[in-house]
C-alpha cells in the first residue's frame, strides 16, 4: 500500500501558501517548497512567479520525486515513523532528518557503530524498524527539538521561527500520543 498520499495530506495540514519572508533562510515558499527546491526539481532557476503560481499538484509530485522515494520511506514499517521523516526532510533536509534519527537511536540505544552519517541504508532501517514505534517517536521528537534549538543557538536571527518549529515536533510527538 502507497503510505505516500496520507503522508502528503498530513503534511498539507502544516504546510501553508505562499510566503516571501527575508528572514527565512529558504527564501521564497509555497506549500513549503522553496524556490531553490523547484530550482531543483525543475533541473534550472525557478522564478519568484513560479513559486508563486505552484500547484498543489506540482507540490505533490515534487514532494514524492525529492523527499518520498529518495529516502525510501515504504521501507519503513510505522507510518508515523516514514510520516515524521518526511516532515524533518521536508523542513530541513533528507540528509539532516535521517542524521537525528540516527543520533536518537544512537542515544536512546547505546548503539556505537551506527553511524549518523544521513544515510537511510539498510542498517539504519532494520534498527529503526525494531524499535517500539512509540519509543522511537518520542526519540526522534526530543532530537528535533534540541536541533531546532540548536538552530537559534547559532543564529539568533532565526529564534522568530522557534516556535513555530517546536508546535511542528509536538505535532510529531502526537502522533503516539493519539490513537492510531
Amino acid at each position: 500500500m502507497d503510505k505516500f498520499p496520507e503522508a502528503f495530506r498530513k503534511l498539507m495540514e502544516i504546510e501553508g501558501g505562499f510566503v516571501n519572508d527575508p528572514l527565512d533562510r529558504g527564501g521564497p515558499t509555497k506549500y513549503g517548497i522553496t524556490q531553490g527546491t523547484l530550482t531543483s526539481y525543475q533541473k534550472r532557476a525557478a522564478s519568484l512567479d513560479e513559486v508563486k503560481n505552484l500547484s498543489i499538484l506540482d507540490a505533490e509530485r515534487i514532494y514524492r520525486v525529492l523527499y518520498w522515494e529518495p529516502l525510501n520511506l515504504e521501507l519503513i514499517k510505522d507510518d508515523r515513523i516514514s510520516y515524521c521523516l518526511f516532515d524533518q526532510a521536508v523542513n530541513r533536509g533528507g540528509v539532516m532528518a535521517v542524521k537525528i534519527l540516527q543520533k536518537a537511536l544512537n542515544k536512546n540505544l547505546d548503539l556505537t557503530d551506527l553511524k549518523e552519517d544521513g544515510i537511510l541504508g539498510y542498517q539504519t532501517i532494520s534498527i529503526l524498524n525494531a524499535q517500539p514505534p512509540e519509543f522511537l517517536g518520542a526519540w526522534y521528537a526530543e532530537e528535533c527539538r534540541l536541533s531546532y534549538v540548536r538552530v537559534c543557538e547559532y543564529n539568533q536571527t532565526q529564534l522568530r521561527f522557534l516556535r513555530g518549529w517546536l508546535d511542528r515536533t509536538h505535532k510529531l510527538q502526537r502522533l503516539f500520543w493519539d490513537k492510531k
